[in-house]
């Protein structure tokens, strides 16, 4: 389950789905028609993201860059923080230690 909260995303599930991802990138295609600059994703909960959906959210970050916008990780839990560190992500996602859950 993936919920809306203002500007941010929250995952609800321990493992994201691919239902998840579909739901997400309507939540940002949403947000990005309202106007809104940075779109926050809540990590605290999944330790697992399929590929797909981490694309999606390099993919979405890297467009709107392009046009000023942003996608930034607001919260992360550790193990899932470790995956972003291996991966070299955690720059990319310009995530802080104060996200870390």
């Amino acid at each position: 389950m993936v919920t809306l909260e203002n500007s941010t995303i929250v995952i609800h599930n321990e493992r994201a789905s691919l239902e998840d991802k579909i739901e997400i990138e309507n939540f940002i295609e949403n947000l990005v028609q309202d106007g809104v600059m940075v779109i926050y994703v809540d990590l605290t909960l999944p330790v697992y993201l399929p590929s797909e959906l981490l694309g999606l959210l390099m993919w979405k970050k890297r467009e709107l860059n392009e046009g000023g916008r942003n996608i930034v990780v607001k919260k992360i839990n550790s193990t899932l923080k470790s995956i972003f560190d291996n991966a070299r992500l955690t720059d990319f996602f310009e995530i802080s230690n104060s996200s870390i859950v």
